[in-house]
């Protein structure tokens, strides 16, 4: 008898599955499911940014489809259709199939969910006729397909939309109308209330992730909110904007993260206090090919530009290049304290479309001197925050520099551009002549007081390049400012972000010029990849997505303030040398190390110098101020506009830019496109991107 009534059931759910095409989803996707409407439609949404997507407007009825879940077990989505009134089953194509049941309660079911621990659907409604059930869909179940009652919903009286169960725990969890989180336990129907979220309303779609997050999407307004259920006190925060319907129900495979690799997400740069992950809830935008800010969809930070100085009590001009008509929305952390608060807005839904737009700020005038981080926020949706997900547009972070009343910065060669310093360590041999033994991209501010008084230096550096054989260190020099000027205590480097333990202020006699060093060797400061000599010198060894292996940021603050017009300015003197105790060539006996130094044409030299290696092999250096040229005035060093692309290893600079030795017998005067990619035999250099 037992097995009779084993093949019987066995049978009503091979009646269920009639369409052999249905099929299961491939895999636990991260999307979220939403079923709206009185005739079921079906949408896909990143709760992540709000954006949603129709996936089909025909799921194969003309009626409402309620109380959906998704199976881990099966990949499959289960529902309620109150056309069929009966248990549904949803296919990967988005086609819903009705499945025959038996105790079936007569009414309709629009909160439910399947179970992660049993392969089980859970069915509630409230009411002492009713309540919440499960149904076995393992076929292998004594009550296969049969409806079994946990409780009545008298018992379990709850104002609630939807339920959905926990990734780790075998508990449903939901937030009533009136903003109460509350815990069921589906084996007993047994429930607790938590706390109230600080949020009410119709939560008619709520969802986990595989953190563990509770999310509950509320139908007036369409607005996602996350709830930690880790916390003491669970609250609901803010975290997308949806879409909202007067009919909402959702489902989501709840061991998926919430974001996938397929997404395409833009989030924030700005240091981790300010929200710039999915974790901290940071500001992020879906990203869309119709708006966006700057150049390129999701490219590099771009899209702002301020073209004066930012100073208390002052109107500030800023130039925001976007694509696309929408609003801009922006915040600064003027009291640098860590975090945008709301009072920080400086731009509020400032309408812009396609190209320059021109937006005059008011500094606040307690805004406190110093860097500090700005938020921008393109999107076609009006009154967002700093943080939180956007379904359209881009984010954008920048730091900035608040300047104190009176004081300037000036930005070498712009704000956000850059020189390249590439040097050939042969000297005072010319060698390949491939000016690629460093590369290295620099970048210059130089702040002044009220009186004009230059009193910090930032050096911002990438290294694009290493070649060549010998070991050389990197540093910077402080042309006619001395050690003893320097203020060790306020001045800092960061090599890849990371404060260094010590200031790389050179102990030099305290009336020298200031050198700072970088690093005493750059070979061990990167990787080269497997079958490659050298770093991004050679063809197939570009590295590309390793370009910031080594950066660094020097900030140097002066004890003794210098006048401006006697100031260091520009790229100031970089310049390369000898690592301490490694060979450097046969023109030395012994190991030059420090006591050999390589600089751009015609800049002064340190006091560690040794001066005995003028004149040596080609160089035709004197000390009268022509140093590092040879007799017909190559340099061993050049600084180029931008990213400069440079020769590929052993490849005479002559041989990829040919216009090169025009532009050095003119003395500048002639072929001064010379380094540009167009100028360039393009099958002898690696592109740095260089337009």
């Amino acid at each position: 008898m037992r097995l009779l009534a084993f093949i019987t059931v066995s049978f009503w759910g091979f009646a269920l599955f009639t369409d052999v095409g249905a099929e299961s989803f491939d895999e636990c996707p991260s999307s979220a499911y939403l079923i709206q409407g009185s005739n079921a439609q079906m949408y896909g949404v990143n709760l992540a940014t709000g954006f949603y997507q129709g996936l089909s407007d025909d799921l194969g009825t003309t009626s409402k489809i309620n109380a959906i879940g998704f199976n881990i077990h099966d990949q499959y989505i289960y529902g309620y259709g109150s056309g069929w009134r009966s248990l549904i089953r949803i296919d990967r194509h988005f086609q819903a199939s009705p499945i025959t049941t038996t105790n079936t309660p007569d009414t309709n079911f629009y909160v439910g969910d399947v179970s992660l621990t049993h392969n089980r659907y859970y069915a509630y409604r409230p009411g002492a006729s009713y309540g919440l059930y499960y149904v076995d869909l393992d076929p292998n179940a004594d009550a296969y397909l049969r409806y079994q009652r946990v409780v009545d919903g008298h018992t379990l009286n709850l104002a609630i939309y939807d339920f959905a169960f926990h990734p780790s725990q075998n508990a449903l969890y939901s937030v009533d109308r009136n903003g109460f989180l509350t815990s069921i336990d589906p084996d007993t129907g047994d429930f607790t209330r938590i706390n109230n979220v600080g949020e009410s309303g119709t939560f008619g779609a709520v969802y986990f992730d595989s953190s563990e997050y509770f999310y509950i999407s509320r139908n007036s307004d369409g607005y996602i909110f996350r709830i930690d259920l880790k916390a003491e006190s669970p609250s609901a925060e803010f975290f997308a904007f949806g879409p909202h319907s007067n009919n909402n129900d959702g489902a989501r495979c709840a061991i998926s993260d919430i974001i996938s690799e397929e997404d395409s997400v833009d989030f924030g740069n700005a240091p981790a206090s300010y929200g710039s992950d999915i974790e901290s809830n940071g500001a992020r935008h879906e990203i869309s090919d119709h708006l966006y800010l700057g150049s390129s969809i999701g490219g590099e930070d771009d899209g702002i530009e301020f073209v004066t100085n930012i100073e208390p009590g002052l109107n500030a001009v800023v130039v925001a290049d976007v694509e696309g008509a929408g609003v801009i929305n922006a915040w600064a952390d003027w009291n640098q304290n860590g975090t945008f608060e709301e009072s920080e807005l400086f731009v509020d839904d400032k309408p812009a479309s396609s190209g320059s737009n021109f937006i005059l700020i008011e500094v606040p005038s307690n805004a406190i001197a110093g860097e500090t981080w700005v938020r921008f926020r393109y999107s076609s949706l009006a009154n967002i925050g700093a943080n939180g997900g956007v379904s359209d547009g881009e984010v954008e972070d920048s730091l900035i520099d608040v300047v104190e009343s009176g004081s300037s910065v000036m930005h070498y060669p712009s704000k956000k551009g850059f020189v390249t310093v590439a040097f050939e360590d042969n000297w005072p041999e010319l060698g390949d002549y491939d000016m690629n033994d460093v590369v290295m991209a620099l970048q210059t501010s130089q702040y002044s007081n009220s009186e004009q008084d230059v009193i910090r230096y930032e050096i911002h550096g990438q290294l694009l390049a290493l070649g060549g054989g010998y070991h050389n260190g990197f540093a910077i020099q402080l042309d006619g400012i001395s050690s003893a000027s320097i203020d060790q205590s306020g001045s800092e480097l960061f090599i890849n972000g990371i404060k260094t333990e010590f200031v790389s202020l050179e102990d030099n006699a305290p009336f020298e010029d200031a050198v700072f060093i970088i690093s005493n060797d750059l070979k061990s400061a990167v990787s080269v990849e497997s079958g490659c000599t050298f770093y991004r010198t050679e063809m197939g060894c570009e590295q590309l997505e390793t370009n910031t292996e080594f950066s660094f940021d020097l900030l140097v603050t002066l004890q003794v303030p210098i006048d401006i017009s006697l100031a260091p300015k520009g790229v100031l003197n970089p310049f390369i040398f000898a690592s301490p105790g490694l060979y450097h060539g046969d023109t030395f006996e012994t190991a030059p190390g420090r006591s050999l130094e390589i600089h751009l044409k015609n800049k002064g030299v340190s006091a560690r110098f040794n001066t005995d290696f003028w004149g040596l092999s080609e160089d035709r250096s004197n000390q009268s101020g022509l140093s590092f040229l040879t007799e017909n005035g190559l340099p061993w060093a050049l600084e180029i506009p931008g990213l400069w692309s440079h020769p590929v290893e052993r490849r005479d600079l002559l041989q990829a830019y040919p216009k090169f030795q025009q532009f050095v017998e003119s003395n500048a005067a002639a072929s001064k496109d010379w380094y540009l990619n167009t100028s360039s035999n393009s099958e002898h250099i690696i592109d740095n991107n260089l337009e």
